[in-house]
């Protein structure tokens, strides 16, 4: 009990904002750079695939909390955020196939999970362990707890008392700084330095006698936020396509992707990015329709982040990787069994969370070059250019 209240402290002078239950928490949604949103969608995602190639694809990306809150507004508030957090791990998605003039060439579907999903603190206990086991939150818990100890001892003196309260609770919610106590409360909190041996408290009232306690707490709710958004992800999915003129299955593929930022900077990260997939697909040398073209294609590369130093919120991102592709299957005329390509994704960030990402992928052997732009959004974005905000 004392543990978890000393956690709900640390977040509730801090982010105020929970209160409000219309408001979600920050999540890791609001700090994801756009590689990860490729991987995982929090929310709504539409996106137009390679839309300047001869097969473009008009994509529609969810998971079933989104489905149900936007059904039921009320559960756009914290505790629900945090009840349905397995099913915002679960992805599905349905998508359009078009040939070079826009006709229907083939509908697709596929399906994602999460097995591990570090980077959400709604659904990460690392980071209600990192909040507990930081020194400045165990300070602020003493703060509290001490203070309370102390004015409750005047209990027949309830104007005094009352005084009191109000001043330890305007400075802990971080509308008084602790320059700006009664000179009671300034030496009780100096006992308290002294007494429970807090050196880090002890340093700051000595460094600065004005410092915050409230702004105290965001920068461990910050630091740790930042550490957070480097931790892993790890996803499986399946996905399908279908025939332009039957629903039957032309291809099908199975996936794993990892995501795990290496570095903590302020004003930019990197990202390991490793991708796996199985494909099977029809093999056009066999008469008939089948899944007997067998593809498999392992990829890894290193995502450069660059963000803005005060929201975190990337801006900019630039991938490079390597695939690898070895055929199982039947050759085709002048098909190799295993090649390499060389990619590069550049990402912009034009508007909160429309982006506008550039694959370019270099073939070393045959010397061919392939380009391809993308268009991906989410409705809240969409919906906020609609309002004019």
């Amino acid at each position: 009990m004392r543990k978890t209240f000393s956690c709900l402290l640390a977040i509730a002078i801090t982010l105020p904002v929970l209160a409000q239950k219309s408001r979600l928490p920050l999540s890791a949604d609001s700090l994801a750079t756009g590689n990860y949103k490729d991987v995982l969608s929090s929310f709504f995602q539409l996106a137009f695939n390679k839309f300047t190639g001869p097969q473009k694809e008009l994509r529609f990306n969810s998971n079933p909390y989104a489905v149900m809150a936007r059904m039921d507004t009320s559960l756009l508030n914290a505790s629900a955020y945090y009840k349905y957090r397995h099913l915002r791990d679960l992805n599905f998605g349905f998508a359009a196939r078009l040939d070079s003039n826009f006709r229907f060439n083939g509908f697709s579907s596929d399906v994602k999970y999460a097995l591990i999903n570090r980077r959400d603190e709604t659904v990460s206990k690392a980071f209600i362990q990192n909040i507990l086991d930081d020194e400045r939150t165990q300070t602020i818990f003493t703060i509290n707890t001490e203070l309370d100890r102390y004015i409750s001892k005047f209990d027949t003196d309830t104007a005094h008392r009352n005084r009191l309260q109000a001043e330890k609770v305007a400075f802990t919610r971080g509308k008084i700084n602790f320059g700006q106590l009664s000179q009671e409360l300034q030496g009780q909190i100096k006992e308290i330095a002294l007494t429970k041996n807090l050196p880090l408290l002890q340093q700051t009232i000595d460094a600065n006698p004005n410092f915050n306690l409230k702004k105290t707490a965001a920068e461990v709710y910050a630091d740790i936020k930042e550490t957070i958004n480097n931790k892993a992800l790890w996803t499986i999915g399946l996905a399908d396509t279908t025939y332009k003129d039957q629903f039957m299955f032309s291809n099908l593929v199975l996936s794993s992707e990892y995501i795990k930022g290496i570095d903590k900077m302020k004003a930019r990260d990197l990202e390991l990015n490793i991708k796996a997939t199985m494909q099977f697909t029809d093999d056009s040398l066999r008469s008939g329709r089948d899944l007997r073209r067998n593809l498999l294609m392992m990829e890894g590369g290193m995502n450069l982040v660059l963000k803005n130093p005060q929201t975190l919120k990337s801006f900019f991102e630039c991938k490079f990787s390597g695939a690898y592709y070895h055929n199982f299957g039947s050759l085709y005329t002048g098909e190799n069994r295993d090649y390499l390509n060389l990619i590069a994704n550049l990402r912009i960030r034009v508007y909160n969370d429309i982006w506008l990402p550039l694959e370019i992928r270099y073939d070393p052997v045959n010397h061919n070059v392939f380009g391809f732009l993308h268009i991906r959004a989410n409705f809240t974005a969409l919906g906020d250019i609609v309002k004019g905000k």
